[in-house]
């Protein structure tokens, strides 16, 4: 939702659409939010049938925009459809003007054309009702992503199947791994601040490194995050914005894929997180909804969709540092069983 790109013209923003997804919108809605210093946010939702709903929705597409600190907008929509593009476009139009915004545009996209709308200008519409070719493979934007080995997929539901591709052998040796570490060295409470500080060094270890963790860390890694507490120090692990977190537990979550459910959410409820933090809100909703087919009640996802139902902007999160977690606080330090202190 919040990757950042900058607006020149329509084509450049009909390239970035896609490029910021990270998959090809269909009957779709996409806004693209902007200020002064032309840093924007991208953020897209399904065109729905109703006059009660679009205005459901546009509310909660202005709010995004005014949440996130911009003041002027661009609204694309992908359809067929062109009096469904109009409705959406006149509800939204009314929620800008009445927040103090700016619609730049609101065009319609389809079959490699895009239409300007009776809503933003209606004497472009007149001219050329037969739209205006773009090319998005022969962007700039796009040529420069591809040769960067960025991927697009052709739709949400592919960038969401995307959390389950695998190695099944790489899996399944993950798979025994966790079975055997959890028969010799099972988690207890008296290893529970070694286990932390070991956590907490790897996550550094790798922030630093960028190479992948074999199968036995990697083991030990989904095993400790089982636990909320140790979950939520590899959570706190995530002070800077960067995409290096987003893509580990992209890794993470595809290689537990052999697992439990239960061995499994803890990985895609961080993905979750990390995404939104890198600005993905994309990934990061394709993430929650994931974790909530693995267990609905998950309060870690529920508290990522929240976040982005709220359109919070991810340079509001602030880590916490080790004080507030009771492994810490409760374990002698000069100990290396972790028993607690007498």
């Amino acid at each position: 939702m919040t990757k950042r790109t900058v607006i020149r013209d329509i084509p450049d923003v009909l390239a970035a659409i896609p490029l910021t997804l990270g998959f090809q919108p269909v009957e779709s809605v996409v806004m693209v939010a902007y200020r002064d210093d032309k840093s924007s946010f991208i953020a897209r939702a399904d065109l729905l049938p109703t006059a009660s709903q679009q205005q459901t929705l546009a509310e909660y597409l202005i709010a995004a925009a005014i949440n996130n600190g911009r003041t002027a907008v661009v609204l694309v929509y992908y359809t067929a459809d062109a009096e469904l593009a109009e409705q959406h476009a006149s509800k939204c139009a009314e929620v800008i003007a009445a927040e103090g915004l700016k619609l730049t545009t609101a065009i319609r996209v389809h079959d490699g054309h895009f239409f300007a709308t009776q809503v933003s200008d209606p004497q472009l519409a007149q001219q050329e009702p037969g739209g205006l070719p773009f090319d998005n493979a022969s962007h700039p934007a796009t040529l420069e992503a591809h040769f960067d080995g960025h991927v697009v997929r052709e739709s949400r539901a592919d960038l969401a199947q995307s959390l389950k591709e695998y190695d099944q052998a790489d899996a399944r040796k993950i798979k025994l791994e966790l079975r055997s570490r959890r028969r010799s060295q099972p988690l207890t409470e008296a290893s529970r601040y070694a286990d932390a500080r070991w956590l907490q060094h790897r996550l550094r270890s790798f922030a630093e490194d960028r190479r992948p963790l074999d199968v036995r860390d990697c083991a030990k890694v989904l095993d400790l995050i089982t636990d909320i507490e140790l979950r939520d120090i590899a959570w706190m692990a995530m002070k800077e914005r960067s995409m290096v977190w987003m893509d580990f537990w992209l890794q993470m979550t595809r290689r537990s894929s052999q697992l439990r459910a239960n061995d499994r959410k803890s990985a895609v409820a961080l993905l979750a997180f990390a995404s939104w933090h890198a600005g993905d809100g994309a990934m990061a909703w394709c993430a929650v909804e994931h974790c909530l087919n693995l267990d609905r009640h998950y309060s870690m996802a529920h508290l990522i969709s929240d976040i982005l139902m709220n359109a919070i902007p991810p340079d509001a999160w602030k880590a916490s540092d080790d004080s507030i977690f009771e492994v810490f606080r409760n374990a002698d330090p000069a100990d290396p069983s972790g028993a607690s202190a007498s």
